[in-house]
């Protein structure tokens, strides 16, 4: 008996609010498929940000699901670099926020032990270590950064 692959790619659960008729639509065309509901949502959502131009590219129109090809890494930190520097117009309130706060910690190691940047990366490798460590903060206070607080916590971080 042949084993089913495991899949690669974590999956994420988000609650979805649909309307009625939406979701009886939904599931008539599941049941066509032979899908789950999920499976099928996942399906049509995948399809719908490969067709959903969000940005521009040398006068050529580009698909969401092409900027996060452009822009994907597991670390959330280089994620945010490469979406600022290639699609900043993609990014939303809260990005913009964290992304200020990676520029801020940029700076203040630019200030203590100025090191040249790998092709045209912001972000040094030596600095990520600190970075990771107060970055929960920057995720739960993106809103409202206490730049003095983030100074303090990251420069405690960067001890030896």
């Amino acid at each position: 008996m042949a084993r089913k692959a495991k899949r690669l790619v974590k999956s994420e659960i988000i609650p979805v609010r649909i309307d009625p008729q939406l979701r009886m639509a939904a599931e008539i065309a599941a049941g066509r498929e032979r899908r789950t509901l999920s499976s099928l949502i996942e399906w049509a959502l995948e399809r719908a940000m490969r067709e959903y131009e969000v940005a521009a590219e040398k006068g050529q129109p580009i698909s969401a699901w092409r900027v996060a090809e452009l822009c994907w890494h597991p670390d959330p930190i280089w994620r945010l670099q490469l979406l600022a520097e290639k699609f900043p117009d993609c990014m939303t309130f809260d990005e913009k926020s964290k992304w200020q706060a990676i520029l801020f910690m940029i700076s203040l190691e630019q200030n203590i032990e100025p090191k040249e940047t790998v092709a045209g990366n912001f972000i040094h490798v030596d600095w990520l270590p600190a970075m990771t460590v107060v970055w929960p903060y920057i995720v739960e206070n993106s809103n409202n950064l206490d730049f003095l607080e983030l100074r303090r916590m990251y420069l405690e971080a960067r001890k030896p």
